[in-house]
């Protein structure tokens, strides 16, 4: 398998384990970062309510795997993001 830094076989990788640690971090936390995802990347899963941009504009709807669905009609998306988890009231 090869390095995910520079691409190179095992035998042949120059990076460090410090460099190595610090890529595998960093990709840890951007899971749990949300970053708005091209439509042309994936997808979100059918039926699950999303934060969608399109032309200047964001709403909250969801793809039916057709087309995206909300209370405005809005029918195109180019970019989403899950939505956040709602606040935990006492």
């Amino acid at each position: 398998m090869p390095c995910p830094i520079c691409d190179e076989k095992p035998i042949n990788c120059q990076c460090t384990e410090a460099e190595l640690r610090m890529y595998y971090e960093i990709e840890e936390l951007e899971e749990k970062v949300p970053r708005w995802i091209p439509v042309s990347e994936r997808m979100p899963e059918q039926g699950v309510n999303v934060l969608a941009y399109f032309d200047g504009s964001l709403y909250v709807g969801y793809y039916d795997g057709e087309q995206w669905q909300d209370d405005e009609n809005f029918r195109y998306c180019e970019y989403w993001m899950p939505l956040p988890k709602p606040p935990e009231c006492p």
